[in-house]
């Protein structure tokens, strides 16, 4: 019997430690959530070139339309409708003019 003991405690086995599972699985998970994060955060040179794009984008496309089909009933503190485009509330104007 006591042979026995002996050789069962010199090898190791997958069950000796039987919570040692549960810290690699909260550890692969949080190996995840950190992965995850990185790339899913865009970085601030990225956001900045968006910005940049859309307001490029926005003065170009958009800001012509309005000013030639909207802003003579719906600017300059008028607002047909209640519907004003100088001014949103809080919010920035629609037009920066």
């Amino acid at each position: 019997m006591l042979f026995r003991s002996v050789c069962h405690r010199s090898l190791p086995t997958r069950f000796s430690r039987p919570h040692a599972w549960r810290y690699r699985v909260v550890f692969t998970v949080c190996q995840c959530v950190v992965a995850a994060t990185w790339w899913a955060t865009p970085t601030a040179l990225q956001a900045a070139d968006a910005k940049s794009i859309d307001a490029a984008r926005y003065r170009e496309s958009i800001l012509p339309l309005l000013t030639d089909h909207c802003f003579d009933c719906h600017g300059n503190g008028s607002a047909e409708g209640n519907l004003r485009l100088d001014a949103a509330g809080e919010d920035a104007p629609v037009d920066d003019r």
